[in-house]
């Protein structure tokens, strides 16, 4: 297979990564909660929107508002119900509330959509039997908008955490809550928006998985790379997290090409998390992480 071919692929597919692991960060940065229910909540925020597009009473676009505002609502209430009574308890409260989550979401996935078993398919835009050729290279129509769709999200990103009041605020709490306290900033506010925001995140990369693959229960899974992603970029690094996306991405892509064949198979699942572990023996704090050093 043509090389050039695979790493474009690598890049489609870790931009997935990338958005996944850019909501993961966004909630670490403010709230310094590692959000191990990440997998689960791309996976019910995209089940929650096939249900609502299925009703068949909406315009798609209307649809996609409306499931847009499920998962805002989804976001907030997982902020209010299970992290803001954890306010100020040790980091290990939340971060347990987190795996919990994770298995209640699976097994609410399970009990609702389970009995339907197998791959569904998803397709709301009309987008997934299409390719764009480009002399022997052939780009999926859904892999390279979920590409365009990820940096144009960065890009807004890097905007709104520039130059938004919202932004600004959320750039001051996750320095230190204290110090953003006294300055005025509403710092439960903030988390809640944080929360909000990384839960719309997942449902876009739901959004993009279920046009790439369709819909299935294992969609979760996607959460684990994501978070060797965010580990490999460096937890408080945004931008990292997409360029560590890409780039395991492509590595992940050659490796099931070119490694994979003559071992089996089974290396490619796991080789973000083999990066990971390379990573973080050199540098704990990852790529584009801030390395802090404490006086004792």
């Amino acid at each position: 297979m043509n090389t050039l071919q695979i790493c474009l692929w690598g890049l489609q597919i870790g931009a997935i990564y990338g958005l996944i692991a850019l909501a993961f960060v966004l909630v670490y940065k403010a709230t310094k909660v590692i959000n191990f229910a990440q997998g689960s909540i791309v996976m019910l925020t995209i089940y929650l929107c096939h249900a609502v597009i299925s009703l068949g009473t909406f315009p798609i676009w209307a649809g996609l508002l409306l499931s847009a505002g499920v998962a805002i609502g989804l976001g907030l209430a997982i902020n209010r119900l299970f992290m803001h009574p954890l306010v100020g308890q040790p980091l290990i409260a939340p971060v347990m509330v987190t795996i919990a989550l994770l298995g209640l979401i699976q097994g609410l996935c399970i009990m609702v959509w389970g009995d339907i078993g197998g791959c569904r398919n998803f397709d709301p835009l009309g987008i997934s039997a299409g390719a764009l050729h480009i002399g022997q290279i052939v780009l999926l129509k859904p892999h390279t908008l979920g590409f365009i769709v990820t940096l144009v999200l960065f890009g807004l990103c890097a905007l709104f955490f520039k130059y938004a009041k919202l932004g600004l605020g959320m750039r001051a709490t996750a320095e230190d809550h204290q110090v953003a306290k006294v300055l005025g900033v509403p710092v439960m506010f903030v988390f809640a928006a944080v929360w909000a925001l990384a839960t719309l995140i997942s449902l876009v990369a739901g959004f993009i998985l279920g046009s790439m693959n369709g819909l299935e229960l294992g969609i979760w899974q996607i959460g684990i790379k994501a978070i060797a992603v965010a580990i490999i970029g460096g937890l408080d690094s945004i931008p990292g997290a997409l360029i560590a996306g890409l780039m395991v991405g492509v590595l992940e892509q050659l490796a099931g090409a070119y490694i994979d064949p003559y071992i089996g198979g089974g290396l490619m699942d796991v080789f973000p998390l083999i990066i990971m572990c390379i990573i973080i023996y050199f540098r704990p704090y990852g790529l584009f992480g801030l390395e802090r050093i404490e006086r004792v």
